[in-house]
């Protein structure tokens, strides 16, 4: 399972250094797609070649040239997508156009999530930290209506750190 945060730095040519653990996440695999995120906080998502190709195929078999919001999909999401391949010094660079669409600077935040990488510019993403506050506690409330625990087992880990 993926998860975690890391501050790296982007040089100036636009290269990014992804981390051990990061990297061991995703095994053997030396490339990744790189494409624009959906929020309206801007970053981009990073994804292994097995879930970029799940959620391609997925978004191509479901979409439509005559239909306005998947053609939406394929410009912002489809089309910017950009295979890199990790150098020896396991960095990849981040094209230009992506990098302007997040806003990236020098200072990075990598947040690794269930099944991608979120490339945020650290300001950035500390501007939609201190903005989704609200956000958080309602989602938080609605997964914890889906979420149950075993019998007991809470009790039990509770009474345990005793």
């Amino acid at each position: 399972m993926l998860d975690g945060e890391h501050n790296v730095t982007l040089d100036e040519k636009g290269r990014l250094f992804i981390p051990a653990k990061v990297r061991a996440a995703f095994g053997e695999e030396r490339t990744f797609t790189v494409t624009r995120g959906v929020d309206q906080f801007r970053c981009l998502w990073l994804f292994g070649p097995s879930e970029w190709k799940i959620i391609s195929e997925q978004i191509r078999a479901n979409t439509s040239l005559f239909n306005a919001k998947t053609r939406v999909l394929e410009r912002r999401l489809l089309a910017p997508a950009t295979t890199c391949e990790l150098d020896r010094s396991n960095r990849i660079i981040i094209p230009q156009s992506l990098r302007d669409a997040a806003g990236l600077t020098r200072d990075v935040k990598l947040l690794v999530c269930i099944s991608r990488i979120e490339v945020w510019d650290r300001e950035e993403y500390e501007r939609y930290l201190e903005a989704s506050d609200e956000e958080l506690v309602e989602a938080a409330e609605d997964l914890g209506d889906r979420i149950h625990f075993p019998e007991g087992k809470l009790k039990k880990e509770e009474s345990n750190l005793k």
